[in-house]
Order: C-alpha cells, then structure tokens, then sequence
C-alpha cells in the first residue's frame, strides 16, 4: 500500500471579466497509506481559463483491458474554513473523446463528452474527504483516460481557494504502472543486463587491442566514457521502475539524473563523431584546432541538459505519452539534424584533404554516422503513427536498439585494425588531446551539476588537478572558464 504525491490546486476568481486560475503543485510523500493504492500521477502547472470554463485536466492513467480502480480525495488547504460546503465535479474522459473536449471552446459543454461525472463536496472545514472510488472498464483495447475537476456550478466564492488532491489508479491486475509502461521494467532489465554483458566484451577487447598496440588510444577511452556515462544512466532508471513497482512512487531523483547522464552519454558520442569527421585523429594538421570544440561541446549538452528539465516540467501534460513529446521533441529532432549537417559538412571537408585511405574510411564512415544521426528523428515521427498507449514503448525500446547498434559499431570501428586504424595518423602523445579535452568538459559538466545540485562532487577537485598536470595551459584557459560558469 502506498501514500503518493498530492496535487495542490489553487482557484483564483476576479471581479467580473472573472478568471480561474489553478495552480498545481506536487508535494511529494513516500508514507504508506492503504493496501491497494496505485500509481500516482503530479502536475505543476499554472494555466488561466475564462470563468464559463472553470475546468482544470488534473491527470491521465492508461488501463489494460478490464476494469481498472481509481481512488480519490481532496482538501481545502487555503482558506481553512469556508461558509458552507462547496460541490466541485471530476470528470473522466475517454481517450477517442479527448480531442473532441479540448476543441470544445465552452468548457462547461465538454461535460457532455464525461464518461463520469461525480460531485465532490469540499468544507466547509480543511479535513480531507473521504477517499471516493471509482472503476473503469475497457473491453476491446486498452485506454487512457483523462481526469478534470471543474466547477461549472460556481460553488466557490470570488477568492482564491487552494486545494490538495490526492489521485491513485490500478490496473485490474493489481499493477501500478500505467499501460504505456507495460513490460518496460522487463524491457529494461533486460537491457541493462545485456549491456553488462557488452561492457565485459568491450574491456577484455580493450585489453587486448591495449596489450597489442602498446597503448589504448585515448579515442577508446572517450568512447568508454560515453558507454560508463550510459550505463550509470540506464542503471538508474531501472532502479527507479524497480522502486515504482514496489511503492508506487519510485525514486524521482534517479529518473531525472538518468534522463540527464542518458541526453550526457548522447552529446558525448554525438562529439566524437563530428571530431573524427573534422579530421581528428585522421589529419594531424587539424589537432590544434581541437581547443575551439570544448566550449561547442559544452553548450550543445547543457541545451540538451535544459532540455530534460524543461520537460520533467511538463511531465504529466495531456499531449504527453513519452519523454520526447511535444515540443521538446522538435527541439530534440531540430538539433539532432542540425548536427547531422555538421557531421556531413566536416566529413565532406576532411575527405577533400585526406588521401585515399582516408577518404575510403570517411565513405563508411559516413554512412554509419548517417544512421546515427538520423536514427532519432526517425524514431520519433515513426512513433507518432501509433497509438497514445504504444508511443512510450515504441519511442523508448527504439532508442535502445538505436544506442545497442551504435555501440556494437563504434567498438568494432576502434577496436579492430579496420579502415580506421590504417586511416588514422595520431599517435600517443597527440591523440592524448582528445581525452584531455572531453575529461575537461567532464569538469566542466559536474561542476554545472554540482550548482544545480547545491554542492561539490568529492571527485571534482581531483579531476581538476589532474587537468593541470597533464593540459598545462589548455588546462589553465579551460578551467577559468569553468570558473566563469
């Protein structure tokens, strides 16, 4: 039994023209409180609505098919008392009626499309309501459905009102999550467990190609980095649907920090590409260029990074059925091909330059880069084609295989003595430039972290000193601006 987040909703009335304002804010709570309480959805939002549309989209929970429970109670938080009882409804829509109430310009008509309605009596004390049920039944598909609380009948008086609500839904098979996350706890300890598997291959075939050249070629190293960087990320994120499966609330922290090391490792091997295609590690001319990318590097993930936060604030919209929804997607996708052009322009340049070894690799190289490049954004239109409940499992196990092919391809590409390693002409002590200048904005990245978190990761310090013995004054030049961040 579980205890989940409270919704807090402040209403807000004006003298005539009059105006609705509800202003949701999750206030998060692990406390157990009854058996058989399932998962609990939060909101934060602040939306203004025309006072003949007081009508407010609280939340959405998908079911299989069956009938599914939803239990629910509100509190008068603000003001602690009012005159007499005031009766507010919850509506529940279905999902194929869903954009039929949104182009609805009177809010008060899209009562008509509720598939329930129940009239909730709130006062005149601050006590919480009794907890009222409800069940829904799905017999062909699965569905989403859409929970509003309105207050048409003009209960409340020309003040603001702050309201906590408190939301839980289950499945009829007694599961918490919600039908679009259906066998992702699978999926993704499946993955993680696959990807241990990979990181066992990838460090013995590290090894080896180490004992045979000599030296493991900081490019590796970068590369591990990305890798470490995921599966820090994706070991996360099972350990929160781990958490969620046992409490129904799961570890928040764990699902945002995986989201922001999942876009990190991203950004990381995205860097790797577009350098190599710039010619590094292929044209030697082209090594003392390399300094102008760090401070590229660094604002193309905190974009990616502002990203995520931007979107955890919307993170339970009506319009969202997956982490890239909406317009944090076409941002994403807008990126990821402006980057592509990048990649294409520098492996264009660097081909004209290069001999014909290089040119040979860059042709494959290309090609692979493209699927990369081009592997989200057709990801994510494709996902659109699906239905609501199917969008989430389609958009995240796409991105899986996307990332497990990307890996296999990137490890055989610098672990085999292939067209890459006849092609390339760094050899240790410059290619050591390239680690060096991804460990800096490795620094660079914690120490943003470390603000938004409110204090120093312990490994920072030392990092930075080993920046100065080994960069000198690239080191120097790449920390004062860390300073300056």
């Amino acid at each position: 039994m579980t205890r989940g987040p409270i919704i807090v909703c402040q209403l807000t009335r004006a003298e005539p023209p009059l105006y609705l304002r509800w202003i949701g804010q999750s206030i998060l709570e692990g406390n157990k409180l009854r058996e058989n309480l399932a998962k609990s959805i939060v909101e934060h939002v602040v939306l203004v609505v025309d006072v003949l549309g007081l009508w407010r989209y609280l939340s959405k929970f998908g079911y299989e098919t069956g009938t599914g429970s939803f239990n629910f109670r509100f509190q008068l938080a603000a003001p602690k008392s009012i005159p007499e009882p005031a009766v507010l409804q919850l509506e529940v829509y279905l999902d194929e009626h869903w954009p039929d109430v949104e182009a609805e310009p009177n809010f008060c008509e899209r009562q008509k499309r509720a598939k329930q309605v129940r009239n909730i009596s709130i006062g005149p004390g601050s006590n919480w309501t009794e907890w009222s049920q409800g069940t829904l039944s799905q017999n062909i598909r699965p569905h989403i459905w859409y929970f509003v609380l309105s207050d048409c009948q003009q209960s409340l008086a020309n003040f603001t009102h702050r309201l906590k609500f408190e939301f839980h839904a289950q499945q009829p098979n007694g599961s918490e999550f919600s039908v679009e996350m259906r066998w992702m706890l699978l999926a993704n300890v499946l993955f993680l467990a696959s990807f241990i598997v990979f990181l066992h291959w990838f460090t013995k075939r590290t090894l080896a190609f180490g004992k045979s050249a000599g030296y493991v070629h900081p490019v590796i190293w970068t590369l591990a980095a990305g890798m470490i960087t995921q599966f820090i990320a994706q070991t996360m994120h099972t350990i929160h649907l781990l958490a969620y499966k046992y409490d129904g609330d799961g570890l928040k922290a764990c699902e945002v920090l995986s989201e922001i090391l999942f876009m990190l490792a991203q950004v990381i091997q995205t860097s790797l590409l577009i350098l190599i295609a710039l010619g590094y590690t292929l044209l030697q001319s082209k090594i003392g260029e390399l300094d102008l990318m760090i401070p590229m590097c660094f604002m193309i993930g905190v974009i990616h990074i502002m990203l995520v936060g931007f979107g955890k604030i919307k993170d339970d919209a009506s319009y969202k059925y997956h982490e890239n929804e909406g317009v944090i997607g076409w941002i994403l996708l807008s990126l990821r091909l402006g980057l592509y052009g990048w990649f294409l322009w520098a492996v264009q340049s660097s081909a004209r330059e290069g001999g014909f070894k290089i040119a040979n690799f860059l042709r494959q190289f290309r090609i692979a880069g493209s699927l990369y490049f081009l592997a989200f954004p057709a990801i994510f239109l494709v996902t659109q084609l699906f239905a609501q409940y199917l969008q989430h499992s389609v958009m995240t196990i796409g991105q899986m295989v996307m990332q497990t092919g990307f890996n296999l391809w990137l490890s055989s590409l610098f672990l085999t003595r292939g067209e890459y390693f006849k092609a390339h002409t760094l050899r240790r002590g410059n290619a050591l430039v390239l680690l060096q200048a991804v460990m800096c904005v490795c620094v660079l990245f914690s120490r943003l972290l470390s603000t938004w978190m409110g204090c120093e990761m312990l490994w920072v310090p030392s990092l930075r000193m080993w920046l100065k013995t080994m960069l000198g004054d690239r080191a120097r030049a790449c920390l004062r601006f860390n300073s300056a961040v």
